[in-house]
């Protein structure tokens, strides 16, 4: 479990670099949540314009070069470097400007041609506000996992910046396999599961699971995928709909 206090350190080491550059915009991506918090608010605080990738692979990088133009990037081994030399020092951290930070996503191009999405955090706390007033009575005091990645903006919505608003636990490591999922059970109970119907329609008919809570998002669950979701968790998912770009 990992304390304010270290991730405050964390974010104001990392902030501290970042401002020693001349570069503009970051490309941050990383698979463990904590790290990816790490880089999101440190970019925040040092006003850099954050770009979200939904992978790195080269094409997709050369499209990202193409479209904005000299990047840097920001990785896990170049967090984690900050985060172990932290501790050493005490960090101021100036306010973040919400209406003037800039957070570029980019979609995988599933509905068609990939899209640069231009957000701010405003945009993003304007619908954690929401976010909050719809679940935050019924999800209090729960730990939430996720089968889906931050780099989206419903991964980043509801496994990272809704949970820093309410102060519930985040496991930081993505659930990629059922059985990740049933053994995440054996350790906590009053799971949220963050998922989508990709993961959900391979479930398994022949589990049990209880005292979890389902979202998914990323497209409609299947009927039957979620009559099955609701045999194995002992109730149907809620649905998000929406994209990036709405």
């Amino acid at each position: 479990e990992i304390s304010f206090l270290e991730f405050h350190a964390a974010v104001g080491s990392l902030s501290e670099y970042l401002q020693q550059s001349k570069q503009n915009e970051w490309v941050l991506y990383c698979q463990d949540t904590f790290l990816f918090a790490i880089g999101f608010f440190a970019l925040l605080h040092s006003k850099k314009t954050i770009i979200l990738p939904h992978n790195i692979k080269p094409k997709n990088l050369e499209n990202l070069d193409a479209q904005i133009g000299s990047l840097e990037f920001l990785f896990e081994d170049d967090i984690t470097t900050h985060q172990q030399n932290s501790l050493t020092k005490n960090y101021h951290l100036s306010q973040i400007d919400a209406p003037s930070s800039q957070i570029i996503f980019s979609t995988s191009g599933s509905t068609g041609t990939p899209k640069l999405v231009h957000k701010n955090l405003q945009n993003l706390e304007e619908e954690i506000k929401e976010l909050q007033k719809l679940f935050a009575d019924d999800l209090t005091g729960k730990i939430f996992a996720a089968t889906v990645s931050h780099q989206h903006i419903y991964g980043l919505l509801f496994r990272l910046l809704f949970l820093l608003c309410t102060g519930d636990l985040i496991y930081s490591t993505t659930i990629n396999t059922i059985e990740e999922l049933t053994d995440l059970t054996l350790v906590f109970q009053n799971i949220v599961l963050i998922s989508s119907p990709a993961f959900l329609k391979r479930l398994p008919s022949n589990i049990s699971v209880s005292d979890i809570n389902i979202f998914s998002s990323g497209g409609l669950l299947k009927k039957l995928d979620a009559q099955n979701c609701a045999a194995v968790f002992g109730d149907f998912p809620i649905e998000i709909l929406g994209s990036t770009e709405t």
